[in-house]
């Protein structure tokens, strides 16, 4: 779910979901967007285009505005049609994982039934399958097996020097990677070996 609410100056919303590699390239779309790491949150400018640019981005259904942001937008909007929006009918599964566009691909799969196999948590799951798909987005779904180790290293110089990633943050992508029925560069060799020079 994304949370749109208005910052406390009102000059900027405050969009706010959980870390998720499809979702960050899309508020990208959003022009003068900027991540607050005090806030842990994405501020765009106030203005009726973002709120319109987000809902076309995210999809009305899973986009929640806050009540300020309906009325500034919609001042026409009865009470009951605001107290309608803001609580919708609960579903069954409400807060069932929104499935991904990647979720479908042979790495995401591969990567989950090795998951599996090993025994490891969901959460290590998520976060190696949000490594992964951050790769594929790098690569502008280029298939992972075809690859080569200077694009390998490319993708890691951005994570270190564009998104500035800790050691234990690179090691996540690192050990998604690194999973032989992944990756048939056989890269925890490569990378291994990389790191080491």
């Amino acid at each position: 779910m994304i949370k749109c609410s208005l910052s406390e100056d009102l000059v900027e919303i405050k969009v706010e979901f959980a870390n998720d590699p499809v979702w960050n390239e899309r508020i990208r779309h959003v022009k003068d967007r900027r991540w607050s790491n005090s806030r842990k949150c994405w501020l765009v400018p106030n203005t009726r285009e973002n709120v319109v640019k987000i809902g076309q981005l995210f999809g009305k259904e899973k986009c929640r505005f806050a009540e300020e942001i309906i009325r500034l937008y919609k001042p026409e909007a009865t009470i009951e049609e605001i107290n309608r929006y803001l609580n919708p009918p609960r579903k069954r599964w409400a807060n069932k994982p929104i499935p991904s566009e990647y979720d479908t691909c042979a790495e995401v799969i591969a990567l989950h039934q090795e998951i599996k196999l090993r025994n490891y948590s969901h959460k290590t799951f998520r976060n190696y399958k949000s490594a992964l798909v951050s790769l594929m987005i790098h690569v502008k779904q280029k298939p992972l097996d075809m690859l080569t180790l200077t694009e390998l290293k490319s993708f890691f110089l951005y994570l270190i020097e564009k998104r500035k990633l800790s050691g234990s943050s690179l090691n996540v992508y690192i050990n998604a990677i690194n999973y032989d029925k992944i990756s048939p560069l056989n890269t925890k060799a490569k990378i291994s070996s990389s790191r080491s020079s």
